[in-house]
């Protein structure tokens, strides 16, 4: 098979747009934590770039519904409210001289290092930040959190920020909203560089048999993928994926008021 065709190979499942910066935030984080080999570093920079650019191009769609400003509103407070009470509680716990208390301070210390500053940007931007936190606990610390006896918390903040994205139209189609040609169009350029990227870690694996700790690292690198994968499958059985971005797009939120 031709060089040019190859990449044929890497099936990737059908997400959403919005779903599809989420995944390449997962990746991108998790590659950061890593030692990787010099060839994967440059497709690491390339797969946060068009990150970058599909996020923005997100947030800066034009559409026909606007957003209920005060239930906006609502909701953020609502949310703000709900990441408060699971970082105390974290905080609480990590005060303990105890292995319960490391492990909370772990999980502050890498979910929740920064200030809460973000928790007064524009409301789609708050809502992509809960979302980015929410995807890191999920690969990392969901289990370590319901040990230490954050299950409520944890839930009351995912309760939260699923109305919260619904209310801003982030998580819902809006069946009046406009099309979003360049959407599509930085989506499947997005796509196409996480294909490059897998190629490049699905190579580095085949070398598995001469270094074990780079078959190891491929699988980690490479979890939120197969996880979406299971959860597409798991909805659509019997529904091929190949790495279609699936429409309608949400419509964007409006700035939160200063």
């Amino acid at each position: 098979m031709a060089i040019s065709t190859s990449l044929d190979l890497i099936i990737l499942p059908r997400v959403t747009a919005m779903s599809l910066s989420a995944l390449l935030g997962r990746m991108v984080s998790l590659a950061a934590e890593e030692k990787l080999p010099a060839a994967l570093k440059p497709r690491v920079a390339k797969l946060e770039a068009v990150q970058a650019e599909l996020t923005i191009t997100l947030a800066s769609r034009p559409g026909k519904v606007p957003v209920d400003e005060v239930k906006s509103t609502e909701a953020d407070a609502i949310e703000d409210k709900a990441v408060k009470a699971l970082i105390g509680f974290l905080t609480s716990t990590a005060a303990l001289p105890t292995k319960a208390g490391d492990q909370a301070a772990i999980i502050l210390g890498d979910v929740f290092a920064d200030d809460l500053s973000w928790l007064n940007g524009k409301f789609d931007e708050e809502w992509g930040e809960v979302e980015t936190r929410l995807a890191k606990i999920d690969s990392t610390h969901a289990k370590s959190i319901a040990s230490l006896g954050g299950t409520a918390f944890l839930d009351n903040l995912r309760a939260a920020h699923k109305v919260y994205g619904e209310v801003l139209g982030i998580t819902v189609a809006r069946p009046e909203k406009a099309a979003a040609p360049d959407v599509r169009r930085v989506a499947s350029s997005a796509l196409d560089q996480l294909r490059r990227y897998v190629a490049v870690v699905i190579g580095m694996a085949a070398n598995a048999d001469a270094d074990p700790e780079l078959g190891v690292l491929a699988a980690r690198l490479l979890a939120p993928l197969d996880e979406v994968r299971a959860k597409a499958a798991a909805r659509n059985r019997g529904k091929a994926g190949d790495g279609e971005v699936i429409e309608p797009e949400p419509t964007p939120p409006m700035p939160k008021p200063t």
